[in-house]
């Protein structure tokens, strides 16, 4: 979920990219005309600036629009008449219509490429990131450790200062255990934090806590992250406990 800043700002990059990836092969498109070449070298001027800015702008929309802005261009300054919008030649309009059909498959599956690298970038980052979870948990010392190590871990993944707050043998968190056990929810949002409860076999062991700001633009696919990494925080967490708690009955019986 994007504020309306955020939206304006990619949108106003966008169409950037576009015009000035149109403007420089119309430059270019005169540059072969007054040298000669045909506007079949014009055309693949104009298509390749259609790649280019859908590689360089994420999002199927935006190759599109510049495929029929590219289009337009093309038919303004280089088929005849010149300087307008129609057109008196029929090969120019079977030009015009290869050319709009051409650009929208270059557009859409360049667009679709870039989104599955993309998507594959990020499963391996996720990979990654819970491998290295994991890794530091088996070696954490003790609770506390491994509260430090998990809220680095989530401040890491989702680029925010996150907070764990254990529940082990400490009564500063009553209020926020209270809450965890009648939760009825995937997580409790407040205005300052939003917590996501770390439940173990048992109990409520902890939760991770992220600034209401940043949780508030978590996409459902990083909130899902986010719950398999607290999936690994409670294993290990009740793991240690559940072995304290065995010692604590060893050493009474001894």
């Amino acid at each position: 979920m994007k504020n309306i800043k955020d939206i304006k700002d990619i949108f106003m990059y966008r169409m950037l990219i576009i015009f000035v990836m149109i403007l420089g092969a119309s430059a270019v498109g005169h540059i072969l005309k007054y040298m000669g070449f045909s506007e079949i070298n014009i055309v693949l001027v104009f298509l390749l600036a259609i790649l280019l800015i859908a590689w360089a702008a994420t999002g199927y929309i935006t190759g599109i629009v510049a495929s029929f802005i590219a289009t337009f261009a093309f038919n303004y300054f280089f088929a005849e008449p010149y300087y307008t919008f129609s057109v008196k030649n029929p090969s120019y309009i079977i030009t015009i219509i290869l050319m709009t059909i051409t650009a929208f498959i270059t557009s859409t599956l360049t667009s679709k490429m870039k989104h599955s690298a993309l998507e594959a970038r990020e499963k391996e980052a996720e990979a990654t990131s819970l491998y290295s979870l994991n890794t530091r948990l088996t070696g954490a010392s003790d609770i506390n450790d491994m509260a430090h190590i998990s809220a680095s871990a989530v401040s890491l993944s989702f680029d925010c200062e996150a907070q764990c707050l254990c529940f082990y043998k400490s009564n500063k968190y009553d209020k926020i255990r209270e809450r965890m056990e009648n939760l009825e929810t995937a997580f409790d949002p407040g205005e300052k934090f939003w917590d996501w409860p770390i439940y173990g076999n048992e109990e409520p062991l902890g939760v991770i806590r992220i600034p209401a700001e940043k949780a508030v633009l978590m996409s459902e696919d990083q909130k899902s992250l986010l719950q398999v990494m607290i999936e690994s925080i409670a294993l290990a967490m009740d793991r240690w406990q559940a072995s304290q708690k065995q010692m604590e009955a060893d050493a009474e019986i001894v």
